[in-house]
């Protein structure tokens, strides 16, 4: 078997980051941390939403309804020292996952197939044109199946 990627520091700093935010009330900055494509996605079911009648605003809309599921998927790692596994996994679409791991107050290293309970994170690239340059982030996926059916569905 050969050797793993091991996770860099802008998708450890990513994960971390998202950790802080997805349980505060700081909807901007979470929302900062959210791929443009689900962004997009999140926006259309916006004007859906205005378009049955919904009244609220685009930024209570994403506090009220997209943040609250996004955080039930990941309330196992509320305040109880999660960590971050060192290794990038792939998704069957082939984009980069971190597993967090509920409970960890040492590091821990297995050298064989383990059962553990996880929080996987999907990652992705996202391009920006910042001062004449392109510029390339890590962020997070809301959504990981191939059709964009649900939220982490």
């Amino acid at each position: 078997m050969g050797e793993k990627e091991k996770i860099s520091m802008e998708q450890t700093k990513l994960a971390l980051e998202f950790l802080k935010h997805i349980f505060s009330e700081d909807v901007d900055s979470y929302w900062n941390l959210i791929c443009k494509a689900d962004q997009s996605r999140v926006y259309g079911k916006y004007v859906h939403y205005k378009e049955e009648g919904g009244s609220i605003s685009f930024r209570d809309y994403v506090k009220d309804h997209i943040k609250p599921e996004h955080e039930k998927l990941f309330n196992g790692l509320r305040d109880n020292d999660p960590g971050i596994s060192n290794v990038v996994r792939y998704s069957e679409q082939g984009e980069p996952m971190i597993y967090y791991l509920p409970n960890v107050k040492v590091e821990r290293t297995y050298i064989g197939p383990n059962i553990e309970l996880v929080y996987p994170l999907g990652m992705v690239i996202d391009t920006e044109h910042h001062k004449g340059d392109l510029k390339a982030n890590w962020k997070i996926r809301l959504y990981k199946d191939q059709y964009y059916k649900e939220l982490n569905d």
